[in-house]
């Protein structure tokens, strides 16, 4: 990502100021104005910012900000050059300067980092990610969030007299009309998002990853695209299990029951990222009748044990019928448990590593995917350092294939994305800087770049149309 800029002049500037004075132009003969499009957005949703009024060939600075739940400030910033009209557009504009570089629709969005617009004004990006900020804004599901855009556009190239101008607009993850319910059926507990209009919409169980609770954001988002989405929450949620352990898969079937009788379809899909990419495959394959389709996110090919405090992975992670399933061991000394073995922030990029002789060996523990009744879309980042999702999903793509496996497979990876590769997050887009996993008491990393892992967000997308298509009610 780079210095951040500083209004500092280059040799780009001076380049274009020496071209537009040949031909006689050096100023602007109109007020700069500026435009987003659209003003309301949902997070995933492109956005071009334009800006004119400008000197032909003089710097415009776009920044973006907006203050999250927790009253943090989070700032973005462009540094364009403008046409021979005098005009940038961020849709086909490069920028060439700030917390992302090149042409990208979405770039002021996902590289919004926790600091205002003073402090990139002198910091790198490792300065402005301390490890006492999150790496995640405090983001309302329901509420959109307004975010504020300003101009330094500079009217002369000669005088360098600027103008600055801004407007607003707001992004959410719940479109207009979307609805939530919490669910506390029987022992089920999650939460509901419907999509606006009538139904029957294809419906989707979305399950979350190591740190339990529900993937509330994912299922506003599959809502706003017209899927009715089931957030439930097994682990580290009310009223369930604090850790990932014994946890039954006929809660599951549960779950997928209240939703197919909620959704008004006979069979409904299955989301679910890292752990819960796991998870989805092995409840697919067990209730193979009640599933129509899955997306799998840097998922496991081998049922791995419970998780993720001293005391849970010597568990098993699921059970059926009161049985544990067959799991890959950890591969811990005695007396070792997360929280010893990643100790430090140093130890963060091995989990990798840690996780890939169980998988390569596979064994009894292999899930068995061919069991799965519908299509299959595996999602995965080569860059990811948490585990080796990328190789998972494609031992599994294997195997399918030496099964003749009838449905579709898809696996769509994204080179220098790490292990949020696919997932529904719009802002701040992760790089292997490490952070503390509050259950296992241990220092995870994510790895790849902020541009790819933004790049890879375009798999929550292929997402909404690979259940779409085979999920549509009555097709």
């Amino acid at each position: 990502m780079g210095i951040i800029c500083n209004y500092r002049r280059n040799g780009m500037k001076r380049f274009a100021f020496a071209l537009f004075a040949i031909f006689g132009v050096t100023a602007s003969t109109t007020a700069a104005e500026i435009a987003i499009s659209p003003k309301d957005r949902l997070w995933l949703d492109t956005l071009d910012v334009e800006v004119t009024g400008a000197a032909p060939g003089a710097r415009v600075v776009v920044e973006a900000s907006m203050e999250d739940l927790a009253g943090s400030i989070w700032t973005s910033r462009g540094t364009f050059t403008a046409d021979i009209d005098g005009r940038i557009r961020t849709g086909d504009s490069a920028s060439h300067e700030g917390t992302y570089t090149g042409v990208d629709p979405r770039g002021l969005i996902w590289s919004m980092l926790p600091t205002d617009s003073e402090g990139l004004n002198t910091c790198a990006e490792a300065d402005c990610m301390p490890q006492d900020v999150p790496i995640f804004p405090a983001l309302s599901v329901m509420k959109p969030t307004t975010i504020s855009y300003r101009a330094i556009v500079e009217t002369s190239v000669d005088s360098e007299s600027t103008e600055t101008v801004t407007t607003s607009g707001i992004s959410r993850y719940a479109a207009v009309d979307v609805r939530r319910e919490v669910v506390q059926s029987g022992s089920l507990r999650g939460v509901y998002f419907s999509p606006p209009g009538e139904g029957p919409h294809p419906a989707v169980v979305v399950i979350t990853g190591s740190g339990g609770g529900v993937s509330e954001r994912t299922a506003a988002l599959l809502a706003s695209h017209g899927i009715a989405a089931f957030a439930l929450g097994y682990f580290n949620y009310q009223d369930r299990p604090r850790g990932l352990t014994n946890i039954p898969l006929e809660y599951f079937r549960d779950g997928l029951d209240w939703l197919r009788s909620k959704a008004g379809v006979d069979r409904v899909g299955l989301t679910g990222v890292s752990r819960g990419g796991e998870g989805v495959l092995i409840i697919s394959s067990t209730f193979p009748d009640r599933v129509g389709a899955v997306v799998s996110s840097v998922p496991s090919n081998v049922v791995q044990p419970g998780c993720c405090g001293p005391g849970d992975i010597s568990e098993p992670a699921w059970t059926l019928a009161g049985e544990a399933l067959t799991s890959a061991p950890y591969r811990l000394k005695l007396g070792e448990s997360f929280a010893t073995r990643f100790a430090s922030e140093e130890d963060a990029p091995s989990w990798r590593r840690f996780y890939l002789p169980g998988m390569l060996a596979g064994g009894d523990a292999a899930i068995e995917v061919e069991h799965i009744d519908g299509p299959i879309l595996f999602i995965s980042g080569d860059a990811d350092v948490l585990w080796p999702g990328d190789i998972a999903a494609d031992l599994m793509m294997r195997r399918l294939a030496e099964k003749d496996f009838s449905h579709s497979t898809e696996h769509l990876k994204f080179t220098g994305a790490g292990h949020t590769a696919g997932g529904a997050l719009p802002v701040t887009s992760m790089t292997s800087r490490t952070m503390h996993h509050s259950l296992a008491d241990a220092w995870i990393a994510f790895g790849g770049t902020p541009a790819m892992n933004a790049a890879s967000t375009r798999g929550f997308l292929r997402q909404v149309e690979f259940f779409k298509t085979y999920l549509a009610p009555g097709g």
